[in-house]
């Protein structure tokens, strides 16, 4: 029989996975699979899935983008629809129409010649029992015999139409016989040409499925080679540089030991780090003696500063390499590396003279002398501690405020708080902070560094030395050791800590905190000093006397607190 819809094509061509489908449990609606439609129903959403999960599908034919599942869905369909047809094109057109319309025309001449003749044998039944009723009648009464041949005569053309009728009707049946027998035939003829180009169709699909497998296989194998040969060249490869990085990484090594351990007892280490440069500088000047066109005289100028930069390098390679031996030595030395040496100086050498200077010398790097002339006195000294705070600040501004900012948070517990670190610059040997309540000593070590750099161990060592110190100079008093730090510690410089006591904040950030110390003099004067004055650190902050930070001069000054004008020894 010829399958003429795409659909019943597809039904048939989804029998064998049906077969191997039926009764499994469709995993997306939960349903078990009993007919052709739910493999149908499942395939529909498996497709869904694929296409909700990646829709940048590409249609090879447009080159753009499916717009909805229904185009990918058609899409998939293509390949079936060419195989359905190319089954049409197989399939006669005019045995397909005629057979169409024989079908259709038999049945209806059937249907025609079943009421036509059912509605003569009806028509025959009326007249004969209306025949047999006007004889009887007729027979009852005294009619003449004229009347009793009219009925005769009646009677017998209702016979005559009857036999007519029945001839009429085996003669249509015979027709109708006919046609079916046609009909049969054509339905015969048509369902074994369609049986041949099934037949055909499966060949050619077989040869075509075991071509491509064929060719699939082949693929396949020159793939598994072609990346056996990738992942065994690449592995290669990966296995010498590895061993070359290895090498370099064991070579660097090696230099760096040397230069880091050595430095300081091997001083040709200089001579030769100069002398490579100095061979570079020969080259360059052997080029222009040796070129086409000599340059002679910018050979020999080159050769001259050659000869002074090698002297140069050597000596700061060897200062650089002191440095960093002292540096190993004492680890807080690496707290002045990034200091404005000039800033440095000028900040110790006037806090350890207490050098007095004028108003204005106080507020000169923040305000112009017409702000400092026309502004009042809170406006003024606001202006300059706003600027002040939002300098650029170099490593040494930003070592010093932290400092500050931890001394603020423990003088807001009661303790006193002496600024080393502020105040004694090169001398504090790693004693940021000197912090006493009652019988409490401690040595606090502020450390405020990008989250990036590790604290190591020499700092921690650094610290512990300075509590012996500590002890060794005042032995009546016990001190305890505290590490803070915007970062962390190395796991060795943590274990250090451990074994040496020495308590450890890590990740302490600096926070916003009151600038203004807001202090009482020995004669009880209020007065308020700015973090700009030099001697700003050598003022201490006690809660307990009415003592304390402000944020703002309007809110000092509300307190009845003044402007420190000179600083004496008060304090």
């Amino acid at each position: 029989m010829a399958i003429l819809s795409f659909e019943e094509y597809k039904r048939q061509k989804l029998k064998p996975e049906f077969e191997t489908s039926v009764n499994k449990v469709n995993p997306y609606n939960g349903k078990v699979i009993r007919t052709v439609d739910d493999l149908i129903e499942y395939k529909r959403e498996y497709n869904f899935e694929l296409y909700t999960a990646d829709k940048t599908i590409i249609n090879p034919y447009t080159k753009e983008n499916f717009a909805t599942f229904d185009e990918y869905q058609q899409f998939l369909d293509l390949p079936l629809r060419w195989e359905y047809d190319e089954y049409l094109k197989n399939v006669s057109p005019p045995e397909r129409s005629n057979f169409y319309f024989l079908k259709k025309t038999g049945n209806t001449l059937i249907l025609i010649v079943k009421i036509g003749c059912s509605g003569i044998l009806l028509f025959w039944w009326i007249l004969y029992i209306i025949s047999a009723v006007i004889t009887y009648f007729l027979n009852l009464s005294n009619v003449n015999l004229h009347n009793q041949e009219i009925g005769l005569l009646i009677t017998i053309l209702i016979y005559f139409f009857f036999i007519i009728s029945t001839a009429l009707i085996i003669e249509k049946d015979d027709k109708v016989s006919n046609l079916k027998s046609e009909l049969s035939n054509l339905e015969k003829k048509l369902n074994n040409t369609a049986t041949f180009y099934e037949m055909k169709y499966e060949d050619k699909l077989q040869s075509l499925e075991d071509e491509y497998r064929e060719k699939n296989s082949e693929l396949e194998t020159n793939f598994r080679h072609k990346n056996d040969d990738l992942v065994k060249s690449y592995s290669q490869t990966k296995l010498a540089l590895d061993k070359r990085e290895e090498e370099i990484n064991s070579r660097k090594v090696y230099i760096e030991n040397i230069v880091n351990e050595t430095s300081q007892k091997y001083p040709w280490l200089a001579t030769i780090y100069s002398e490579l440069f100095y061979s570079v500088d020969k080259k360059i000047a052997a080029d222009l003696k040796n070129k086409k066109r000599p340059a002679l005289k910018a050979s020999d100028s080159v050769m001259e500063i050659a000869q002074e930069k090698r002297q140069l390098m050597k000596e700061n390679k060897m200062l650089e390499y002191q440095l960093h031996y002292l540096e190993t030595l004492f680890p807080w030395l690496e707290d002045f590396e990034e200091a404005d040496p000039y800033k440095a100086h000028d900040y110790i050498y006037a806090t350890e003279n207490n050098l007095e200077h004028t108003e204005y010398d106080k507020l000169k790097s923040w305000l112009s002398p017409e702000e400092y002339a026309k502004l009042s006195t809170t406006e003024k000294y606001q202006l300059a501690l706003d600027r002040y705070q939002k300098r650029k600040k170099s490593d040494w501004d930003i070592g010093i405020e932290y400092e500050r900012y931890i001394g603020y948070l423990y003088e807001s517990k009661g303790y006193k708080v002496k600024y080393n670190g502020a105040l004694m610059g090169l001398e504090d040997m790693g004693r940021d902070l000197l912090v006493e309540k009652e019988y409490e000593t401690l040595v606090i070590q502020c450390k405020r560094w990008a989250k990036s750099k590790t604290i190591h161990e020499k700092h921690i060592f650094q610290l512990y030395g300075s509590l012996v110190v500590a002890s060794i100079k005042d032995p009546q008093k016990t001190y305890k050791g505290i590490f803070i730090t915007s970062t962390t510690l190395s796991s060795l410089a943590k274990k250090c800590a451990d074994t040496l006591k020495i308590k450890v904040k890590e990740n302490f950030d600096f926070d916003s905190y009151p600038l203004i110390k807001c202090n009482l003099s020995k004669t009880g004067e209020k007065i308020y000093h700015l973090p700009f004055d030099q001697q700003y650190d050598r003022v201490d902050i006690s809660p307990s006397k009415g003592e304390f930070y402000a944020y703002t001069i309007k809110e000092a000054e509300a307190k009845g607190f003044r402007r420190a004008f000179r600083w004496t020894a008060d304090k």
